[in-house]
């Protein structure tokens, strides 16, 4: 198991080629999960460009809900 505590975290997008946005996507290991969606993802074929934006380690807090 990972400990995200010490992992940096990405929150992704991907657009298609009129740039309206076609997924969201949260990942440590952003290149697998890329992978993931590269072979199943319906909406892959259609993405022209994405973004990653890299967050700090998540927190215990931030995997709870109320």
């Amino acid at each position: 198991m990972i400990d995200l505590s010490k992992q940096r975290t990405a929150v992704y997008r991907f657009y298609d080629n009129r740039d309206q946005l076609l997924y969201v996507g949260v990942a440590v290991d952003v290149v697998s999960r890329w992978r993931y969606h590269q072979g199943w993802s319906t909406w892959w074929p259609l993405h022209h460009r994405s973004e990653v934006q890299w967050l700090g380690r998540l927190t215990q807090k931030s995997h709870t809900t109320d």
